[in-house]
Formats: structure tokens, C-alpha cells, sequence
């Protein structure tokens, strides 16, 4: 109807509504949670408006809904679990919103009657619930186009009904469930876009999907299957559609697999490895309208039997090794497609010659590329019936003779390439008129054909040309034909023309002008001029009655000679063309039709204005890569890094006449298949695809490129095993496979070539032992990146001859043995990585020492071996030897012995991390002269004595933590001084604080380091008040940790002082509070889990604790509260954990909200309570109900308030900025480190 406008809140008092449907408008806003009043609704629809917001939770109030669609909208957030609790749900829609989450584990325990389920085209993830097999109604399920991991679950297996399954576009991997081939109910099976990998079947398409007899549609496109396609799937007699597109299936089609598949519609199997003859049965499949075979290695003939497909739409061959006989029969059988709109041949070895019957396919056709096919001969004059045709390619062909005149013919043409041919001739003017006509078309300025009698044609004399061409100079020169040349000319008057010169001493010039002025003698256009019939030194003038066709701009005089420079413009502004986006409007200002292209932005030119380079990086250019861009034959450099490129890598880009030297695409959006093709750049040095999306397996031909010396293909999804012929790229020096999920063993002839200088392999799944000889031969090699794969086996000894290492990490794999001392040979080593590994597990004692030789390689900036089992302890003198070392993470190990009594040497450190070992001894006084500090963590010791003062001295120190050891002594107020201090960890020591004053004074020092974050102080000894100065912490609060510390007195009421603080977690349990608790903590609005348990506290629960409207965990047990429990909690939606056990509370238990899902556990030992037979309590009684102690009315107003708030803290809310790091190694060291931070939880929950 197309209405507008929002959902009033009043729409909750049509209490008697069951219906309520305004699907397909344009209404906007939030949805009002009065919604969750319409009791009666049995159906709602809002699909297709554009509603925003949350879903409210008060949806899953309507208990009689039946069905629920919101799809189509711009709904966020995550999907209320009370939903789920609808039993009488049928169908449920949400499809094509930006809702995330996961799916609750039980979502079906309670949708006995739900048969339709969709959630496409959302941000979800997580697992797909093993539960779903609970909601055994189901026929449709639609989960595609989220983010979806783990495996399919087996349990769709057991649907009985299920006839829709939609999964693709997820993260899906793992078993393929031969369960869901049991579910003979199956109408459209869609698992496309995932990563489908099985030990069972090797990544196999299963026999068993032959089973599902009533199948129509099939898609497992893009999803890592290998193998061959089953015979059985070519017996479904009621498939209508299959896909297997862009995955890496293997073998041959069956030869009778058309007498299986009567109904069969789409066929596409494209971008995999299939390899034999296309099977003519194919044309049994009678109603096939679209066929995708390309970018596989299919051989033999194009089969004639296409012809009989009458319904055929599209037929895609290209990049094949089809063949076909001299005269090209399919061609002619194709004449009886009258359907056929695209046909793509190329690239193929066809060979053989065009039939006249080209000119009888359908005139429907739009598309046809016959690139690369080897076709000989002549182009027949016939193509002119092709009237609709828009695209023709015969690009790369052993085309000859001249262009058919009846080209012209083609009045939709847009694109036309017959390059790099034999072809010679003049172009004929008839089609350069549909060109200019089609240009002009595009301009909005259609031209005018004057057709009246006595038209007084404009004369110019020979003079005027000598003069308008420089004398016929060769910088006018714009195109040569076998029988002449074409030059530009621009008149006195400006205007600008093409004239066309006459060798008619050469053979054939005489015929060839006659012909071109036979056909323009019955042109008729206001801007028709003479042409000359020769200019060859002498002035002969000869008048004729034809002419060139001025459009009326440069670019149509230029365009007219259909030479490569022609061919490069196209290409260039096909690219232009594919931009969707350009936030500089570089391209739109810059890359226009009147200003040579060779002076565009990014584009450079050789002498003979060919195109040699396109350097477009760093410019933020969204599009795609037109195929056209392959036809820039002279590219040498290709430049668009950085930017928001999508789609595929154009197969074109790699044509057999290939130039380029550097191809450098990474930082986009690509996504497909590497081309193959690439491998015919046989110049190519550079190639970087890193941080795309590119998929499929390596291509091996890769190995082709020898001259290639960067190979950067990291930060993709690229998965299948490294090629062994990798180890071909004998001049390879930079390589990174790095962030891919690539398999299998590293080949070991990769460490065969010599002139290596970088490695990267890390981020990945490989597996296998590290060669012996490893380095023997890589004497150049000086970064090795290895971390994150499941690699095992000892390092080798040969380590050390790779003497100019700089940069080793072989973290988190499964390497074991001793690490070899051979490591500290590697005199010119910054960075060593070795966490996360088995060291040392099963050797000899005497072996599972911490060498000492590491630590004499004066270059070592970084040592990283946290999670192993390295014993022994630390040199004294060790910062002696390490002058640069700027981070030492020994995390998690089995260390002991005491700290070393000096850092101060080591004056570059920057992070120290050496938790959860066994040191003992003291915190070294000098740790204050560590004045690059920035990260230390000493947690998890058994380190004694006092917190030396000094530390404060470190006035970069960001992180500190140094609890769970034994520690003792005041906690130091000169933590004050630490201004960028943003985590205090000293919890579970036995530290304390000056008695006098009473107040912990450090804890006012605190309130000078304004990036605070986390602070965590107990448990300890700390006795003592809190000052009421701590409401002036740091406002970037969001924890704050004080269990067990003795504190003591009230609460301060300052505590609201926070409330601008983003402080998210409260633990003040386990001490000796006493007095009410703050009305004040209703303002700590971001609060997400308060702990006051095991205190003294008295009084009743303060109304403004629902205020805290993100609250999820509420624990006040153990002390003495007293009153009521304030029905308006009812109102913390988020609330998941309330403990008010064992204190003095009486009254009614509420029993709406979160309270519908608390037990008896949450209020035992309170004696005086009643309520419901759940809580375990008695019920109330008369006098103990609350409405005959509290007016409705106050309620409303109460509520009114809460939700008043609740908008106003919405409202006021802004995003904090990230606090920048403050050294770039800091950065990088967190980003490959997974270490250890400690959290205190003393609560008993």
C-alpha cells in the first residue's frame, strides 16, 4: 500500500487483535515492546519495511502466535531466546536483517509445531544447534548467507519431512553427514560457500546423495569438494538444477548422463578439474536452458547434439581443450537454440573455420566470445544477421581477409574485439556509423540523418589537409591498414577528422576505394566531408562522393581505426566503467573521453602510446576487474592494491601474449579461484594476492613463472596443499602462504632454493617434520615464519647454518625434543618464537635446561617460548648479554630459581612476562630503571618481600600484574604516578595498607591515572575504609575487584559518583561492609555484574537497582537485607544470575521478567518469603500480596520512570575511541602472543 510512517506503543491496546499484517511498506523505527500485549495475535507480519532496532523481548509473551515474520528489514541485535518459547509457532521468518548471535542450544525444546524456519541473510554464527532435530515439523530450513561454523549437525538427518535445506554462504567444515541422505523428503539442498572437508570421504561428494529421489535442486558450489561427481546423482530424474561450480572436482561425466536427468534446467560445474569428452547424451536433458562447463579441462570434440537443446539459453566452454572438426558442425546445430542469447568458446584449441550458418543463430544471441579458439579463415558475412548481438569477441584467432561489411549491420554492438588476427583491410564505414551512433547514444545527443535534396556538402582543398595533419606527419598517424593510412586532422575552424591516405600503387587499393565509396555514396549526414583518393607526395586531387563521419569530438575522429590504441582505451574504460565507487571522483574528473588516455590518472604509456602500466593503489575504488582489462597486451605493471575490489581475478589478465612484470592486487575483496592462466606470464616477478578471499587450491602451474621472485598469496582462504612445483621458482627470494588453510606437508625441494631471503607458512594446517637438511642450502634465508600450523618433530640441528637469520617463529605447532643449542650460533637473530610447543616433554633432565647460549646473541630483541615445559632458571647476568631486548615471555613454563638481581642493563624491555612458573626470591629493586616498561607480569609465582617503590619510575607502564604470589608489605601509594597505567592486578598476596590515616590511601593516589581499566586488589590484607575519594577514578573504569581485602564501614555513597564511568563489574565481596546498600548504585548504568556478598550489609534492596539496565549478574547473598524483593527488577531484561540467599528478605517473590527463570536457590534462608510452589517458599497470604500493600498506579509510574532512564542512558551513550598503543612492538607482540593474564574471582557462585 505503500504507507510510512512508525508502530505506535498504542498498538498494544487492540488487545483482541490475531492478525496484524503490514508487509511491503516503507514503515520505519522501533519496534514498541507494547507489542507483547496482543495476547490473542496469532499471526504478524512486518515483512519487507524498514523496521530498525531490537527485537523486544516481550514477543515471546504472544502464546497463541502461529506465525512470525519480520524478514526484509533492518533489525539488529540478537534474536530474544523468548521466541523461542512460542510452542504454538509455525513459521518463523527473519531473513534479510543484520541480527547476531548464536542459536540457544535449546531453541526446539519448546517448538513442537514449527515447519518453517528462516534466518538468511543475517551476521549469526556460532554452531547450528544439535537440538534442531526437536522441531521434527520442519520442512524448510534456511540458514544462508550468515556465518554459521563447526559441522552440520547429524541430527537433520532425522527430519521426516524436511524438504527445503538451505546452508550455503556460512563457515560450515567439517562431515558432510551421510544422515541427511536419508531425508528422502529433500526438494532443494543448497550447501554452497562452505568449507566442506571430511576424513571419511576425503572431501568427497557422498554415493548417498543418489538417494534423495525427489530432489530438484542441488548446490554445493565453492565448498572444497574433490573427487568425482557420483553416477547416481545422474539418475535423479527430478533434479531441475545442479551446481558444483568452483570447487576442485576431478574425473569424468558420465557418458549416459543426459537419459537420467529429463527435467533437467541448469547445469553448472565450472572452475573445477573435470577432464574427458562433454557426453552428447547431454541433449536427452531436453529442457536444459543454462550450461556451465568452463575454466575445467574437458577435451574432444564440442558435441553437435547441443542443437537438439530447443530451451538453451547459455552455453559457457571457455578454457577448456575443446576441439572440434574443420567446419565447425556444432555451430550449425546450434542454429536450432532460437532461444540462445550467450555463447562462450574461448578460450578452446577449436581450430577449423566460421560457417556462413553463424549468421543463423538465434537472434536472441547477445554474447559471442570465440577469444583464443585458433579459428582460421575469414569472418562470414552472414554475422550481420545477429542483430542483437551486443558483445562479440574473436579476439587471438587466425583470422584474415577484411570486415565484413554487413558488420555494420549490428545495431546493438557494444563491444566488438577482433585483435591480434591476420585480419587486413579497410574498416567499413557502415559499422563505424553504428559505433558513433551508439556513442552518441550514450550521450544523450542522437544523431541526425539530414536525407533532403541539394544538401551543400562542405569542399576542403588539399592545402587545408597538408595543413590540418602537419604536413601528414607521423605524430597524426592513428591507425595503418594493408592499403593505406589514417591520420588526424583539426581544421582552422577546430573541427577535428579522420583522413584516410591511398597507396594505390599497392595491389588491391583501387578495389578497396571503390568499395568504400560505393557504400558511402548512399550515406546522407550533415557532417559528411570528401576524402581524397591519394596523397603521395604530388598534388593529385580527386573528388569523391564519400567521406569519413565526424561525430563531433576528439575522441570519435580517434576512435574511427579500430587499432590497438582503440583496443586500450576500450579496455581502460571498461575498468572505469566497473567502478562503483570512487570517494576521490578521480576516475569520473580525470579518465575522460576527450583527454588522451595515456594522460590519465595511473596510466602510463610507451612511445607508441601503448599502455604499460596501471598504478591505481590506496585509493579506496570499489568495483570489479572487467575481463577487458587482459586486453591491455603491453601491461607491464599493474598496480590496485588497497582498495575494494570484488569478484573474480579476470582468467585475462594471463592471455598467452602476457607482458606483465608486476601484478600486485592485494588488500581487496577478490574472491574465486587463482587463474591458471597467470602461469603465461612468463615475465612475471611480482605477484601479490594477499588479504583477498581467494579460494581453491594453489595452481600448480604457478611453478611455470621461473622468472617470479615475490609471491605473496597470504590472508586468503586458499586451501589443498602447497605445489611441489613451487619448488621450480628457482629466482623465488619473498614468499608468504601465511593465513590460509592450506594442508599437507611443506615440500621439502622448497629448502632446495638457494635464493630464499623470506619464508611464511604460519596460520595454517600443516603437518610433517621439518627436514633434516633444512637449512643446508638457504644461506640467504633471515625470516622464517612457521607458527600456528600442526607441525611435529624435532627443530633441526642444521638451524644454524641459516647464519643470517633474523626473524624464527615456529609457535604453537607440535614440535618436541630439546630446543638445539645450535640457536645460539644465530648471531644476527631479533626475533625467536617458540611458544606453545611440547619441549623438552621426553628427553633427559640434563637436556630440559634453558640454554644459556640463547642468551648470548647480543641482537635478540624478542624471546617468545611460553606454554612449553623448559626448565631450569634464568642467568644472573643475562640482561648483560641482551642490550636490545624488548620483550621476554617465558609464560607458563616449569622456571624456578630467583629473578636475576639486575635488569637495569636490559634497558630497551619493554614487556616482561614470566607468569605461572616457580620463581621465588624478590622483585628486583631495579626494576624502576626499566624505563621502556610497558608490560610486566610476575603472576602465579612464589616471589616474597615488598613491591619495590621504584616502579613508579616506569612511567610507560600500562599493565601490571603481579598477583597469586606472596607478597607482603603496603601496596606502594606511588602507583599514583603511573599516568598511563590501565590494568592493576595484585590480587590473592598477603599485602596491606597504612593504618594510618584509616582510609587506603593508595587507593586515593589511584585516582591520578585516568586510563585505569582493570583493577583487581583482592584478596589481601588491605583492612581499612574506602576513601570516599575513589568515586573520582579513572573514567575509563570497567572493573573494579576488592574480595577479601578486610575492608570495613559503609559503603560511600560516592559509589554514584561512577556513573559515567563504563566500570561493567563490581566486587566488593567477602568483606565487613556494613549499613544499606547506596541508592547511589543505581547510577552505575553500564554495569553488567555486581558482587556484595559475604558482607554485613542491612536495610532493604534499594528501588534504584533497576536502573541497571545491563545487568546480568545480581549477587547480594550472605548478609542481612531485609523488605521486600522491588517487583520493579522484573524490569532488568538482561538479568540471567540472582543470588539473595541467606538474608532477611519477606514478602512476595516476583515472578515476571527475568524472575521466570530463577530457582528456589536464589532465595533459600530467607524465612519470611512466600511466593510460588517453585521457589520452595509458602505461599503468601492475604496481607503478603503486593497489591494490597501498593498502589497499581505507583507501578505505572515507577515503570514509566525506568524506562524513562533506560532512554535517556541510550540516548547519552557514545562510542569511546580505542586508546592508541604506545609502541609498535608493544602492538605486535600482543597480536602473535596468547598470553596468560590472570583474573581474580573469589565469589562463591
Amino acid at each position: 500500500m505503500g504507507l510510512t510512517g512508525t508502530i505506535p506503543k498504542e498498538v498494544g491496546n487492540l488487545t483482541y487483535l490475531t492478525s496484524f499484517n503490514i508487509s511491503n511498506n516503507t514503515f520505519n523505527g522501533t519496534l514498541p515492546r507494547e507489542l507483547g500485549l496482543l495476547q490473542r495475535l496469532q499471526s504478524i507480519n512486518l515483512r519487507a519495511n524498514k523496521l530498525s532496532g531490537s527485537i523486544p523481548a516481550e514477543i515471546g509473551n504472544l502464546t497463541k502466535l502461529e506465525e512470525l515474520d519480520f524478514g526484509v528489514n533492518d533489525f539488529i541485535g540478537e534474536i530474544p531466546a523468548s521466541i523461542f518459547n512460542i510452542s504454538s509457532l509455525q513459521r518463523l521468518s527473519l531473513r534479510n536483517n543484520s541480527l547476531v548471535g548464536t542459536l540457544p542450544a535449546d531453541m526446539c525444546n519448546n517448538l513442537y509445531n514449527l515447519g518453517f524456519l528462516s534466518l538468511s541473510f543475517n551476521r549469526m554464527g556460532g554452531q547450528i544447534p544439535s537440538s534442531l532435530d526437536r522441531c521434527h515439523q520442519l520442512q524448510t530450513i534456511s540458514l544462508s548467507y550468515n556465518e554459521f561454523t563447526a559441522s552440520i549437525p547429524r541430527v537433520i538427518g532425522n527430519f521426516s519431512r524436511l524438504q527445503v535445506l538451505y546452508l550455503g554462504k556460512n563457515r560450515v567444515s567439517g562431515e558432510l553427514p551421510k544422515a541427511i541422505f536419508n531425508v528422502s523428503s529433500l526438494v532443494i539442498l543448497d550447501l554452497g560457500y562452505n568449507e566442506i572437508e571430511d576424513n571419511n570421504y576425503d572431501g568427497r561428494i557422498p554415493q548417498e546423495l543418489g538417494n534423495l529421489f525427489n530432489l530438484e535442486g542441488l548446490g554445493i558450489s565453492s565448498s572444497n569438494l574433490v573427487g568425482s561427481i557420483p553416477e547416481p546423482i545422474f539418475n535423479i530424474s527430478s533434479l531441475q538444477s545442479i551446481i558444483f561450480t568452483n570447487n576442485s572436482l576431478m574425473g569424468h561425466l558420465p557418458s549416459s548422463m543426459g537419459l537420467g536427468l529429463p527435467n533437467l534446467e541448469t547445469l553448472f560445474l565450472g572452475r573445477n578439474e573435470l577432464s574427458g569428452i562433454i557426453p552428447s547424451s547431454i541433449s536427452n536433458s531436453t529442457r536444459l536452458s543454462r550450461i556451465g562447463l568452463s575454466e575445467n579441462m574437458f577435451t574432444g570434440n564440442v558435441p553437435s547434439s547441443f542443437g537438439e537443446l530447443k530451451f538453451l539459453r547459455s552455453l559457457n566452454l571457455g578454457y577448456n581443450k575443446l576441439t572440434s572438426e574443420s567446419e565447425l558442425p556444432f555451430v550449425t546445430s546450434l542454429a536450432n537454440c532460437g532461444l540462445l542469447e550467450i555463447l562462450v568458446l574461448g578460450p578452446n584449441p577449436i581450430q577449423g573455420t566460421l560457417p556462413k550458418s553463424l549468421g543463423n543463430l538465434s537472434t536472441s544471441l547477445e554474447l559471442l566470445d570465440a577469444t583464443s579458439c585458433q579459428i582460421k579463415g575469414v569472418i562470414p558475412a552472414e554475422i550481420g544477421n545477429l542483430s542483437n548481438l551486443v558483445d562479440l569477441s574473436l579476439v587471438d584467432n587466425y583470422l584474415t581477409g577484411s570486415v565484413p561489411v554487413t558488420i555494420g549491420k549490428l545495431a546493438k554492438i557494444q563491444s566488438l574485439k577482433i585483435s591480434n588476427t591476420t585480419m587486413e583491410g579497410p574498416i567499413p564505414n557502415t559499422f563505424i556509423i553504428v559505433l558513433l551512433r551508439h556513442r552518441n547514444k550514450n550521450r544523450k545527443l542522437p544523431i541526425q540523418v539530414d536525407s533532403s535534396p541539394g544538401v551543400a556538402y562542405r569542399r576542403i582543398s588539399y592545402h587545408e589537409i597538408l595543413q590540418a595533419t602537419n604536413n601528414l606527419s607521423e605524430d597524426n598517424l592513428i591507425g595503418r591498414g594493408s592499403v593505406g593510412l589514417v591520420y588526424k586532422g583539426i581544421l582552422s575552424d577546430g573541427m577535428v577528422l579522420a583522413i584516410k591516405v591511398f597507396n594505390l600503387e599497392q595491389q588491391g587499393a583501387s578495389k578497396s576505394f571503390d568499395a568504400e565509396c560505393e557504400v558511402m555514396r548512399n550515406i546522407r549526414h550533415r557532417n559528411l566531408v570528401k576524402l581524397w583518393n591519394s596523397i603521395d607526395g604530388n598534388v593529385h586531387k580527386k573528388e569523391a562522393h564519400g567521406g569519413t563521419i565526424h561525430g563531433g569530438d576528439e575522441h570519435d575522429a580517434l576512435a574511427l581505426p579500430m587499432n590497438t590504441n582503440f583496443t586500450d582505451e576500450s579496455a581502460l574504460l571498461a575498468f572505469r566503467a566497473n567502478i562503483i565507487s570512487d570517494p576521490n571522483n578521480i576516475l569520473p574528473k580525470n579518465w575522460t573521453e576527450g583527454t588522451p588516455f595515456c594522460n590519465w590518472f595511473g596510466v602510463s604509456c610507451s612511445s607508441d602510446k601503448r599502455v604499460t602500466a596501471l598504478n591505481l593503489p590506496n585509493m579506496g575504488l570499489r568495483g570489479t576487474i572487467p575481463k577487458e582489462i587482459g586486453n591491455l597486451t603491453l601491461l607491464v605493471y599493474f598496480n590496485i592494491s588497497n582498495n575494494s575490489f570484488r569478484g573474480y581475478v579476470p582468467a585475462e589478465l594471463g592471455l598467452s601474449n602476457c607482458q606483465l612484470r608486476s601484478l600486485d592486487m592485494q588488500l581487496n575483496e577478490l574472491t574465486g579461484k587463482i587463474p591458471a592462466s597467470l602461469s603465461n606470464c612468463r615475465d612475471l616477478q611480482q605477484l601479490s594476492l594477499t588479504g583477498n578471499q581467494l579460494s581453491g587450491c594453489i595452481p600448480g602451474a604457478i611453478g611455470n613463472i621461473t622468472k617470479l621472485e615475490e609471491l605473496y598469496l597470504g590472508l586468503n582462504d586458499l586451501h589443498g596443499p602447497i605445489p611441489e612445483e613451487i619448488s621450480e621458482l628457482l629466482n623465488l627470494t619473498l614468499s608468504s602462504f601465511a593465513f590460509n588453510k592450506l594442508s599437507g606437508t611443506i615440500p621439502t625441494a622448497i629448502f632446495n632454493i638457494s635464493s630464499l631471503q623470506s619464508i611464511s607458512f604460519g596460520h595454517n594446517s600443516l603437518y610433517g617434520a621439518l627436514p633434516e637438511y633444512m637449512c643446508n642450502n638457504l644461506n640467504n634465508l633471515n625470516k622464517l615464519y612457521l607458527h600456528y600450523n600442526e607441525l611435529s618433530g624435532t627443530i633441526p640441528s642444521s638451524l644454524s647454518e641459516c647464519w643470517v637469520m633474523q626473524h624464527l617463529a615456529i609457535a604453537r605447532n607440535r614440535l618436541s625434543g630439546g630446543i638445539p643449542r645450535a640457536i645460539g650460533n644465530l648471531t644476527k637473530l631479533e626475533e625467536l618464537y617458540l611458544a606453545g610447543n611440547y619441549f623438552n616433554s621426553l628427553i633427559p633432565m640434563e637436556m630440559r635446561e634453558l640454554h644459556k647460549s640463547i642468551f648470548n646473541i647480543t641482537s635478540l630483541a624478542t624471546i617468545d617460548l611460553p606454554y612449553n615445559k623448559v626448565t631450569g632458571s634464568l642467568p644472573s647476568d643475562f640482561c648483560y648479554s641482551l642490550p636490545r631486548l624488548e620483550v621476554l615471555s617465558l609464560t607458563s613454563n616449569q622456571l624456578n630459581g630467583e629473578l636475576p638481581s639486575s635488569l637495569s642493563p636490559c634497558k630497551s624491555l619493554e614487556i616482561l612476562s614470566i607468569p605461572i612458573n616457580k620463581f621465588t626470591g624478590s622483585i628486583p629493586r631495579d626494576i624502576g630503571n626499566l624505563s621502556m616498561l610497558q608490560v610486566s607480569f610476575l603472576g602465579m609465582n612464589e616471589l616474597r618481600g615488598k613491591i619495590p617503590s621504584s616502579i613508579s619510575n616506569c612511567s610507560k607502564l600500562a599493565t601490571m600484574d603481579f598477583s597469586n604470589n606472596l607478597l607482603t608489605g603496603n601496596v606502594p601509594t606511588t602507583f599514583g604516578e603511573l599516568k598511563l597505567l590501565q590494568s592493576l592486578q595484585l590480587g590473592s598476596n598477603q599485602l596491606t595498607s597504612q593504618t594510618s590515616p584509616v582510609f587506603l590511601s593508595f587507593l586515593t593516589s589511584l585516582t591520578n591515572c585516568r586510563k585505569l581499566k582493570i583493577l583487581g586488589l583482592g584478596p589481601n590484607q588491605l583492612n581499612g575504609l574506602l576513601p570516599k575519594f575513589w568515586g573520582i577514578l579513572s573514567n575509563s573504569l570497567e572493573i573494579l575487584d576488592v574480595p577479601g581485602c578486610h575492608l570495613k564501614g559503609m559503603i560511600p555513597g560516592e559509589i554514584g559518583n561512577l556513573s559515567k564511568l563504563v566500570i561493567t563489574r563490581l566486587d566488593l565481596s567477602g568483606n565487613q561492609f556494613w549499613g544499606s546498600i547506596p541508592n547511589s548504585t543505581g547510577e552505575l548504568l553500564n554495569l553488567i555484574d555486581q558482587n556484595t556478598s559475604r558482607n554485613r550489609l542491612q536495610g532493604p534492596l534499594p528501588q534504584s537497582l533497576a536502573n541497571l539496565v545491563s545487568l546480568e549478574v545480581l549477587d547480594l547473598s550472605q548478609n542481612s537485607l531485609s523488605g521486600m524483593i522491588p517487583e520493579s527488577l522484573e524490569a532488568l531484561l538482561y538479568l540471567k544470575y540472582l543470588n539473595v540467599s541467606f538474608n532477611s528478605l519477606s514478602g512476595e517473590i516476583p515472578t515476571g521478567g527475568p524472575f521466570a527463570n530463577f530457582t528456589a536457590e536464589s532465595f533459600m534462608q530467607n524465612d519470611a518469603l512466600c511466593g510460588a510452589p517453585r521457589f520452595r517458599v509458602g505461599a503468601c497470604k492475604d496481607d503478603q500480596h503486593r497489591w494490597s500493600r501498593k498502589p497499581k498506579i505507583l507501578l505505572s509510574d515507577n515503570s514509566a520512570i525506568v524506562n524513562y532512564r533506560r532512554f535517556s542512558h541510550c540516548v547519552a551513550q557514545k562510542p569511546k575511541e580505542q586508546e592508541a598503543s604506545s609502541s609498535n612492538s608493544f602492538s605486535a607482540w600482543f597480536n602473535i602472543q596468547e598470553d596468560f593474564i590472570p583474573r581474580n574471582s573469589s565469589s562463591n557462585r
